[in-house]
């Protein structure tokens, strides 16, 4: 899954405090500046140690927050909640539930996933796509209501 690659490589990390007021060193940048041959070798050091170890084991707490944000940032979840019944013995054409998925991103201001990753989705969630009345089918679901253009419809097969 496209996003299972992409969560392996990003992890979050909380900075909870913020600097400012008196709090802020207007000097910071010429202190940097002048340890920059040290923070270089100790990138270097932490390279190495990366390659030789293969993995960089987070805390916990990075772990959670990663996850937390993950969920938040998934909005396949909220599709299916809002367009889309569970129902056995139902079906619903392929280009029916792609369609009403596709208007429902745009009226969600959601960057609609590709069909790879969309039929991943629902089939990491279970559902097979089969035919009902000669058309390709996700089995299974039926539309909760059909948005403007889509024919509503639950295929029986």
């Amino acid at each position: 899954n496209a996003s299972d690659a992409v969560f392996n490589r990003v992890h979050c990390v909380p900075f909870e405090r913020q600097v400012v007021g008196d709090d802020i060193d207007s000097g910071l940048r010429d202190k940097l500046r002048a340890e920059l041959p040290g923070i270089l070798a100790w990138i270097v050091r932490g390279a190495a140690w990366y390659a030789d170890l293969g993995r960089i084991d987070f805390p916990a707490e990075f772990s959670l927050i990663t996850q937390g944000y993950r969920e938040a940032s998934d909005h396949f979840p909220a599709f299916l909640e809002d367009a889309v019944i569970a129902e056995a013995g139902a079906s619903v054409s392929v280009k029916d539930l792609r369609s009403a998925y596709d208007m429902w991103t745009k009226s969600n201001a959601e960057t609609p996933l590709a069909n790879p990753a969309f039929k991943s989705r629902l089939e990491q969630l279970g559902y097979k796509q089969g035919k009902a009345l000669q058309v390709r089918a996700w089995k299974g679901l039926r539309l909760v209501k059909a948005p403007p253009g889509v024919l509503a419809r639950s295929l029986v097969s």
